[in-house]
């Protein structure tokens, strides 16, 4: 029977945000390799061990923010952890920028070296406290919707301010809104042309900006994101590797055989063999 990578999925409810305590799991459901459909911030208060997002090892360590966005797989390897994991609907994380005209996507689309934050004391103290509301009302029934976003608002303008992400870069929006498109559409849409439309920009501005930022062109971007969910499913589940590459748009399977070894290093059996 076929394998796939375990995927946390939230009701149907679009307003949908909730706070647990991490040392209130009483399953290590969250602790192996898993994926989700929606937005999530792990504070760690307590506690220690290694954290795993998509192949990169991170340290699990008091005061460290991780920002996770859907689809991303990530698993841990814990000791005796305390904090806290808030859960936001993708349609609530759409609303409030929307409502307050700020990008809040930055932090949760940062290169793998960016994906977390250190919170200072003064910082430690507020996200305790909002976090600790959060939890109090999810608990009940008839907290209003609006409230609780108004939570939630505090709590990313609050991880803006700790993680120096500038609002106000146009450039860097450029990037981050690039990085998003491809990640939505790049099984279907390979040419750097179709992401300088959705940009209005020339391709060539792109790719001149994304080498600036990135040190990649707008096609290795593509590539990159390709392999990595090529990764993600050689490694996490047993599906075949012809199976692999239809679901990643290959209509040849020997063809991306060739594309993932030339970008890897090893061929996709190979890969599976070292993952395990």
């Amino acid at each position: 029977m076929t394998k796939d990578i375990p995927i946390h999925s939230l009701n149907k409810d679009k307003n949908y945000v909730s706070v647990s305590k991490i040392e209130e799991m009483k399953t290590n459901l969250f602790y192996s390799a898993h994926r989700h459909d929606f937005y999530e911030l792990i504070f760690f208060t307590g506690g220690n061990g290694m954290h795993k997002i998509d192949f990169e090892n991170y340290t699990i360590e008091p005061n460290l923010i991780y920002f996770l966005s859907p689809g991303q797989v990530h698993e841990w390897n814990p000791e005796s952890l305390k904090g806290y994991i808030m859960v936001i609907s993708r349609d609530t994380l759409y609303h409030i920028q929307s409502v307050e005209n700020v990008s809040f996507y930055k932090l949760f689309y940062q290169p793998k070296n960016k994906l977390s934050i250190t919170v200072t004391q003064e910082y430690k103290d507020i996200f305790i406290s909002l976090l600790n509301l959060l939890y109090t009302k999810n608990k009940k029934d008839n907290t209003k919707v609006n409230l609780i976003r108004n939570y939630l608002t505090a709590i990313l303008f609050n991880c803006m301010e700790c993680s120096n992400i500038d609002n106000n870069d146009k450039f860097n929006d450029r990037i981050m809104n690039l990085r998003f498109e491809i990640n939505k559409m790049y099984k279907t849409e390979r040419g750097g042309s179709y992401y300088a439309n959705k940009l209005s920009l020339s391709l060539k501005h792109l790719n001149d900006l994304s080498r600036e930022r990135l040190g990649k062109t707008v096609m290795q971007i593509i590539h990159d994101r390709i392999i990595l969910e090529a990764e993600r499913e050689i490694a996490y589940s047993n599906k075949s590797i012809q199976e692999i590459s239809y679901n990643l748009g290959f209509k040849d399977p020997a063809y991306f055989n060739r594309f993932f070894k030339k970008n890897v290093g090893h061929t996709p059996q190979q890969f599976r063999r070292i993952s395990k």
